[in-house]
């Protein structure tokens, strides 16, 4: 798939946008709750809508780039995926929609053939499993209803059922959204579920399979709120510019923040997007022509895209010229191939 403008969007009730033209997908719109609706793989990109997955092709209208979908495969609750040794691992809660609890499953795909790598018990209602690739290891960050645990697969070059083992998570009531390796530490952006509330939370891990150590919790950016919101928690985060960047929503206004960690020292609120732009929550964050991007919410129900003046991530925030105002916020950025 080779793409006019790299940059690609995916919104909750909205098709693709590539660049500065809005494409129809073949009516392919995601439907449901899933936390990341893009995937790469190889040179393709593939979108998840509930309960397909679908790679999209480029072809030319009149002059224009257009994209176009085909179905590739069924699956209920995709959540995460990571290419990894020439496969794509997709984690997902089997056989449920939205929130609904299901079982985690693992699956793996070769571009022809779709294999069950993992078979668990019921993920946590409202929990969004995530797969990660770190020191050339395979990783499952579940969230079981029985524990919670990072998961290593022993054997990622085989297909062999279960083949799994790891350490436990020091919350059992995690929920994560994303993932970043920053000097070689492997850092996963979530929320710890509290019984009333939800706590925003930054874990770390740095362990290897022969010598696996724990998982830490390493940052705490904003103290419990007094609901449960599910745009609270740290939700999105990047490497860019020689610092880990990570996007949460500070409970106590309802903002959303951009934090800046440089290995040794948590700036929480490097940037407030929330008092400059009025976000309020945040999809997803990416680099792109050295500039960090976030796919947000402004408002309750509207999404857009903003960048930042270069590598100045303090300073003055601007829309992307070509996103309009997506109906219900932007789910997931990607990089095209």
């Amino acid at each position: 798939m080779v793409l006019t403008a790299p940059l690609v969007v995916d919104s909750e009730q909205n098709n693709l946008v590539s660049g500065s033209t809005a494409a129809l997908v073949d009516s392919v719109t995601p439907t449901g709750t899933p936390r990341r609706v893009l995937h790469r793989y190889g040179n393709s990109v593939l979108l998840y809508k509930s309960p397909d997955m679908y790679t999209l092709e480029t072809t030319r209208v009149a002059g224009t780039t257009d994209l176009r979908s085909f179905k590739l495969f069924n699956l209920a609750g995709v959540h995460s995926s990571v290419e990894y040794l020439g496969k794509l691992f997709i984690s997902l809660k089997e056989g449920a929609t939205g929130q609904t609890a299901g079982k985690g499953v693992v699956y793996s795909w070769d571009g022809t053939t779709l294999f069950k790598d993992l078979d668990t018990g019921p993920i946590s209602t409202g929990a969004r499993p995530l797969m990660a690739a770190y020191r050339e290891t395979l990783y499952w960050i579940n969230n079981l209803v029985t524990a919670n645990n990072i998961l290593w697969k022993l054997n990622p070059g085989v297909n062999d059922l279960n083949n799994w083992i790891g350490v436990a998570l020091p919350t059992t009531t995690w929920s994560s959204f994303d993932w970043a390796v920053y000097k070689d530490v492997l850092y996963i952006a979530g929320r710890d579920d509290l019984t009333t509330t939800y706590a925003p939370r930054i874990l770390s891990y740095s362990g290897t399979p022969a010598a696996p150590g724990t998982v830490t919790q390493v940052n705490s950016p904003s103290a419990t709120g007094s609901t449960r919101d599910d745009g609270e928690g740290v939700l999105a985060m990047c490497v860019f510019d020689g610092f880990l960047f990570y996007a949460w929503q500070k409970i106590s206004s309802g903002k959303l923040m951009i934090g800046r960690f440089d290995g040794t020292t948590w700036v929480d609120e490097h940037k407030d997007l929330g008092t400059q732009l009025s976000l309020v929550a945040c999809g997803a964050m990416v680099v792109y022509n050295n500039e960090l991007y976030v796919g947000a919410w402004k408002g309750a129900n509207t999404g857009r895209i903003y960048k930042s003046p270069g590598t100045v991530t303090t300073g003055t925030w601007t829309q992307v010229t070509s996103s309009q105002a997506f109906t219900d916020g932007v789910n997931d950025l990607l990089v095209g191939p």
